[in-house]
């Protein structure tokens, strides 16, 4: 006798979601965005929500799926629609970035420190350029240089 396991109809699978997450009144507040339109939306140019957000609901816990309760959103939000709480949300709240975000992040940082310094640097012997791969292995192996994410790409090539 074979039993099929299966997820129940009504559950929604969030994939590549990002957390939006916004405390106000004693309480925390989530909404299920997509990672690349946060951004667009705080910079004006994507203004629709069901393009912005994964679900047009405001959550306590959106990875446990758990809504937040109508009492304590009314308190922290007065009289606004769900839409707008969700709006304000997203303009105000931090979001969470994912580790592998992260790592993209530091990977992309690190290549453009070896670029910036690649094109600064020459042999003293043969007066050429050196090659940015062995800038970066010279960098990360020899010197121990680990990016960092809050200064730009430019400003620690010129440290190094």
């Amino acid at each position: 006798m074979s039993r099929r396991v299966s997820t129940p109809q009504n559950r929604v699978e969030l994939s590549s979601v990002s957390v939006v997450r916004l405390k106000r009144g004693g309480a925390t507040f989530e909404v299920a965005a997509y990672p690349s339109k946060v951004a667009d939306f705080r910079r004006g140019v994507e203004t629709d929500l069901d393009e912005v957000l994964q679900i047009v609901s405001v959550f306590s816990n959106v990875s446990k799926g758990v809504l937040a309760p109508k009492k304590s959103v009314a308190k922290a939000f007065p009289k606004a629609a769900t839409e707008d709480v969700c709006r304000e949300i997203l303009k105000a709240g931090s979001v969470q970035v994912s580790a592998r975000e992260r790592e993209a992040k530091a990977e992309q940082l690190a290549k453009d420190i070896s670029n910036l310094v690649a094109s600064l640097v020459v042999d003293a012997k043969t007066g050429a350029r050196l090659p940015p791969d062995s800038v970066a292995r010279l960098l990360r192996d020899d010197v121990g240089f680990a990016p960092q994410t809050t200064r730009s790409a430019k400003q620690q090539a010129l440290d190094v």
